[in-house]
């Protein structure tokens, strides 16, 4: 299994632009220590907000069967302090014969869809296909409102079946206006270095989805191995990360609808990594990409930057005939405070951005919570401060996770490990 601080890391342009300010005394609260059994470990993906208030959520590992959970945390009620904790389904990673199934070990979170319905990928499958570990599967989890409760029931949109329509999708899926679904798969395809795909709802319930590889990696030039979700952009152009190439240390590409039914997408590699020759460059982009109101795309890279450490960049993109996206690295971590190996992806908010460093730094080096801000003034300088240091304890440690933020600007977020159990916590940042 990929285990998201180890056997993930298997897979401005000038050092002026980038300066450290220190820790801010941000509070940290932590909202669910979980437990392993029965109610999951290692919560990867972070959190989404629910329309009741609630926040729902992923693990990579534990539940009933160790395949993982899907779980919801209520805020606490009036006059209480503690959140509360309820299994909405344990995957089975039992079920292994088909053609019953089940998505299993999901790293990607949950994103709503249409009718209230959550999507997800699981890393794993439990069928026998690929490997003992099977080629994972997208599934949904739809609710059911009756005498004021809501209860969810879960099942399988698609199992993938490794070359050629992909192996072990990763990272959040994206929904269009029609209801489809897009994604990647880190491994298979037709060269075994990944796909992009998309998933067509059926036109009559109860028929199967219809699955088309929109995209083959050759782990070329055109790079390999994706390991996040994509990004939507104007026209329905399609955004993401490898993190391999055959030239470099990973890719930002781009894929273009046909303008013609049948035909195929194009796919454009906006930047190599590992080939620019700038000191601070990126090397193995792990996280979805997000883009502000003009268009200009920013990410983290597991390792490069000034240390090989990680780094926060920035592409904006070409100007009116042209065709060069601008690169620049507007932060390089050092471990001397700030943390390392940045994994998640960033969440903007108003001017500046918030993120998470999974590996090493910070106190006792487990991680942190930063932001990064534009500059002010006329400086041409980003600035990094850590809101937030894991000490490993209660508080957890390797958060992983992308953050979400509330109306009052507290972070939301998960740790992999860590907590009481052990088990990875849901925590609050308050800046």
């Amino acid at each position: 299994m990929i285990h998201a601080n180890r056997a993930i890391t298997a897979l401005c342009a000038t050092l002026a632009c980038v300066a450290y300010v220190g820790i801010a005394a941000a509070a940290e609260t932590t909202l669910y220590g979980f437990q392993c059994t029965p109610d999951g470990s290692e919560p990867l993906a972070g959190l989404v907000p629910a329309k009741s208030g609630n926040l729902l959520g992923t693990t990579f590992a534990g539940g009933l069967s160790q395949g993982g959970t899907i779980f919801d945390l209520a805020p606490p009620a009036s006059g209480e302090t503690n959140w509360t904790e309820s299994v909405l389904y344990s995957f089975d990673s039992q079920t292994e014969q088909p053609p019953v199934t089940d998505a299993v070990h999901p790293m990607g979170g949950l994103v709503l869809g249409q009718a209230g319905v959550f999507y997800g990928t699981g890393y794993h499958s439990a069928d026998f296909g690929c490997d003992d570990s099977g080629c994972g599967a997208v599934y949904a989890l739809t609710p059911k409102r009756q005498h004021m409760v809501t209860t969810y029931h879960e099942s399988v949109v698609y199992d993938f079946l490794g070359m050629p329509d992909g192996q072990n999708p990763i990272g959040n899926l994206v929904v269009d206006s029609t209801g489809a679904l897009y994604g990647v798969t880190t491994y298979g395809g037709t060269a075994g270095a990944g796909t992009v795909f998309e998933l067509t709802p059926p036109a009559a319930a109860g028929q199967p989805w219809t699955n088309t590889t929109l995209y083959n990696f050759q782990n070329g030039t055109d790079g390999g191995f994706p390991a996040a979700g994509l990004l939507f952009g104007t026209g329905g152009v399609l955004y993401g990360t490898t993190a391999d190439s055959g030239s470099g240390t990973g890719t930002v590409f781009k894929l273009t609808p046909p303008t013609k039914s049948g035909h195929p997408w194009t796919e454009t590699v906006l930047y190599t990594f590992g080939i620019s020759g700038a000191p601070d460059d990126g090397a193995q982009p792990m996280a979805t990409l997000v883009a502000n109101k003009n268009g200009a795309l920013f990410g983290t890279t597991l390792f490069g930057g000034t240390d090989g450490l990680g780094a926060v960049f920035r592409l904006l993109p070409p100007k009116a005939g042209k065709n060069h996206w601008n690169y620049a690295t507007l932060y390089s971590f050092t471990n001397s405070g700030d943390g390392a190996l940045p994994g998640a992806a960033l969440l903007l908010k108003a001017n500046a951005m918030y993120g998470t460093t999974e590996g090493t730094g910070g106190t006792g080096s487990y991680g942190t919570v930063f932001e990064i801000a534009p500059p002010t003034g006329g400086s041409t300088t980003w600035t990094e401060t850590t809101l937030y240091q894991f000490t490993g304890g209660a508080d957890g440690k390797y958060p992983f996770s992308t953050l979400i933020a509330d109306s009052a600007g507290n972070l939301y977020g998960t740790t992999e490990v860590g907590g009481p159990q052990k088990c990875g916590v849901a925590f609050e940042v308050t800046p």
